[in-house]
């Protein structure tokens, strides 16, 4: 980012990391079907000039709307759902550690005209039912969040998802279990390669550069999800 000190940038890329990490614990505890209570919702994003835009901010924690405790991306849209456009509600957040109380006009959908938004992107809190963590050091960046996910469903199912193979891996996870573009792909595959690996699973939007990336014999496997990756792997022994 321009302007950003060198703190600043180290700051940012491990915020991704721990981001990411969670993810990948959802992602992954969703994939073996363990249920899991939201707890909190957060403020992911902002919609451009609706009027929350100008009172809420990323990473605000709501608590009330309307005076109600949520919980849930569900529990607020069931608050807000009848309500007309225009209308002044309020909104208790947690930002830091300070509680602050909150009014604002809902804007309007624009694909539903006379549909009341909030226009913020939420996000979930969920309490997994154990404790989990992702040990990354000082390493930061969200690019390890697909490698992520596939290492804590082998850690918690019997076997070996690799079937002996050397995999590496590259992607973002989302919390649909979708994986996404990541930078500096070429040189990654290189560097699996180097480390032994026989195969590396690249995002699909990455696949086309990864193809072009100077290597003798490592295969390189475009993933669009997480279903796909461990479609993929459970082939292995039969490759």
């Amino acid at each position: 980012t321009p302007g950003e000190t060198d703190e600043e940038y180290r700051s940012r890329v491990l915020q991704q990391m721990d981001d990411s990490n969670f993810r990948s614990i959802v992602v992954a505890l969703n994939e073996l079907g363990y249920e899991m209570e939201p707890i909190e919702v957060v403020i992911n994003g902002l919609v451009d000039g609706v009027p929350a835009a100008a009172v809420l901010q990323l990473g605000d924690t709501i608590i009330e709307v309307q005076g109600t405790a949520v919980t849930s991306i569900a529990e607020i849209a069931s608050l807000v759902r009848d309500l007309p456009v225009g209308e002044v509600i309020s909104v208790t957040v947690r930002r830091e550690a300070e509680e602050l109380d909150l009014r604002f006009e809902l804007a309007e959908r624009e694909d539903e005209p006379g549909v009341a938004m909030i226009g913020v992107m939420l996000g979930e809190i969920v309490e997994a039912p154990f404790e989990l963590s992702i040990r990354t050091g000082n390493v930061g960046g969200p690019s390890a969040g697909m490698i992520h996910t596939l290492a804590i469903i082998e850690a918690l199912t019997e076997g070996q998802l690799t079937n002996g193979h050397v995999i590496a891996g590259t992607g973002t996870v989302n919390p649909d279990g979708t994986v996404g573009a990541i930078g500096g792909v070429r040189q990654k595959v290189v560097a699996a390669e180097a480390a032994g690996a026989s195969y590396i699973l690249v995002p699909v939007d990455n696949y086309e550069s990864a193809l072009t990336a100077q290597r003798e014999r490592i295969e390189i496997i475009p993933i669009a999800s997480i279903d796909e990756a461990l479609e993929f792997l459970a082939n292995l022994a039969s490759r």
